[in-house]
């Protein structure tokens, strides 16, 4: 048993990085690179169909060498296949970087609002939640934001990158999107301004606090918005009841919850 993990041992390692490990020994090499190219194409393929622009930027070669340095230096913590993307993208965000100083600077950020359509098409349908009044009037109660819905903020005009648009600092302001999935099971990508973005964040903080007592109303939040932005709080609730009902039709917000 002991010479048998030691060969799958061998094996994993020469699959993975074949340059340095050595292949199990009395395995003819013929064989062995049907296994190194079947297994690295595989990958290599499948997030390149996940991640087509980065792919595209890097072109074939930086492309490839990336996916092999992934492939063997990535230790992934999930056995499922259609989770491998966010592993890449862990190892983009908090391995890769300080390694890998030529890299695209904005690379993370592309492979991140990449991957977020492939998230929303594949998370399964909300269960209904019984303590939400759809057609609530949102400034009176909690305005609860769809789980197929994203607030995405990068630093990087990641809508614009392109083989042939290819910026050289990051924007002086950030980028703000509203991503969704519709009830046509449509994924939508919304550019939005720092305003609705400030809301859409409140609104997901308001979620996540664990005492209902401490919860905002739609009015709350707004008029929180308006003490940050030093504006008139009539006027800020009047264009943020605006918006919130828009994303309501949009399903975008669920609708409301009594929390008084």
């Amino acid at each position: 048993m002991g010479n048998l993990e030691t060969m799958q041992r061998d094996f994993a390692a020469h699959i993975r990085d074949p340059e340095n490990q050595p292949a199990p020994e009395g395995i003819e090499d013929r064989r062995m690179a049907i296994y190194r190219e079947l297994f690295f194409n595989n990958i290599s393929e499948f997030l390149g169909d996940q991640f087509p622009i980065v792919k595209n930027i890097l072109g074939e070669d930086k492309w490839t060498a990336l996916a092999r340095d992934f492939y063997r230096d990535h230790g992934s913590k999930t056995p499922l296949f259609t989770e491998l993307p966010d592993e890449f993208l862990s190892y983009l965000q908090n391995e890769r970087a300080q390694d890998h100083p030529d890299d695209p600077p904005f690379m993370p950020e592309l492979a991140h609002y990449e991957r977020i359509e492939t998230v929303l098409n594949l998370a399964p349908d909300p269960a209904p939640d019984t303590e939400l009044s759809p057609q609530a009037n949102l400034l009176d109660t909690q305005p609860v934001l769809s789980e197929l819905a994203r607030l995405l903020s990068y630093d990087w005009p990641v809508h614009e990158i392109a083989a042939d648009n290819y910026p050289a600092e990051p924007s002086t302001s950030p980028h703000h999107f509203l991503v969704y999935r519709n009830r046509a099971h449509k994924v939508v990508f919304n550019t939005i301004n720092a305003v609705s973005a400030r809301l859409l964040q409140l609104i997901e903080q308001n979620s996540e606090t664990d005492d209902s007592h401490k919860r905002l109303t739609g009015r709350e939040l707004l008029n929180s918005i308006a003490a940050e932005a030093g504006q008139p709080a009539d006027v800020m609730e009047k264009a943020g009841k605006a918006m919130l009902d828009q994303w309501r039709e949009l399903g975008v917000v669920t609708g409301g919850r009594n929390i008084r």
